[in-house]
């Protein structure tokens, strides 16, 4: 688990909340010892990395993004570390182009909800099919902005949410968004939002048609039940399946 791999390394310091865990447990374990790209968004420590690179394996890549402390040039094959504006499109675009797409998203970053919304704007998509992205510290970011969370449609990230909610949904009431095509589920948690995306293939978004019932096939079961029931109920007053006398002729 990923908490006890955590306590194992004591000298691997991270301040990550512990609740987080279990959100990682359930939604990334699925890639341990998998080829795997991770990407951790935000203001981290160099050895949450290590832990990480722990946690997946081998054939996993650690790439921090922003502000990484105790990092001092010592990268390997596994972890990168790459200093810029997570907000920065262009920025965000060379990564994809130098390291390939991510499976795996964590913005752990402590900073303003307009920021986070841009950031996922720009990377939601570039995640990989069947990839996570999870954005936690939002009892840091949203307090920023708490008159905002107020009004309906404001910057806010939980705002932003809101309203993938709604594009979710949005093919049951005949509309086409591209959001709804490539996500499984989101799910709330205290102070983290995880976002599940999945490969949905033509047919699995057509209704599904059942066969046509054959009336008098299921006349015919529930007739046959009855009379079943009606057996066990004789057996229940009298000890016997069948009727004495005339009415058993």
């Amino acid at each position: 688990m990923f908490c006890e791999t955590l306590m194992v390394h004591e000298r691997e310091i991270t301040d990550k909340w512990m609740r987080y865990f279990t959100i990682y447990e359930e939604y990334l374990q699925k890639f341990k010892n998998q080829s795997v790209v991770l990407w951790l968004l935000g203001s981290v420590e160099y050895d949450i990395l290590r832990i990480w690179r722990k946690y997946l394996g081998a054939l996993s890549v650690i790439v921090g993004i922003g502000d990484i402390h105790g990092y001092k040039n010592n990268e390997d094959d596994q972890i990168l570390v790459r200093v810029g504006d997570q907000t920065n499109a262009s920025f965000l675009q060379s990564l994809i182009d130098e390291i390939g797409l991510p499976d795996v998203i964590v913005d752990s970053s402590s900073r303003d909800s307009q920021d986070a919304s841009e950031t996922f704007n720009f990377l939601y998509e570039k995640v990989s099919k069947n990839g996570i992205y999870i954005v936690e510290g939002l009892r840091t970011i949203e307090s920023q902005d708490e008159n905002d969370l107020k009004v309906e449609g404001g910057s806010s990230f939980l705002n932003l949410c809101k309203g993938l909610i709604d594009a979710l949904n949005a093919r049951h009431y005949g509309a086409e968004i591209d959001f709804a095509d490539v996500t499984f589920s989101m799910s709330f948690y205290d102070s983290a939002v995880v976002f599940q995306k999945v490969a949905w293939s033509s047919d699995s978004l057509k209704p599904i048609m059942l066969p046509a019932v054959n009336k008098r096939a299921v006349e015919e079961i529930i007739d046959f039940g009855n009379r079943v029931l009606s057996r066990f109920r004789l057996f229940w007053k009298t000890g016997s399946f069948f009727r004495s006398g005339k009415e058993n002729g």
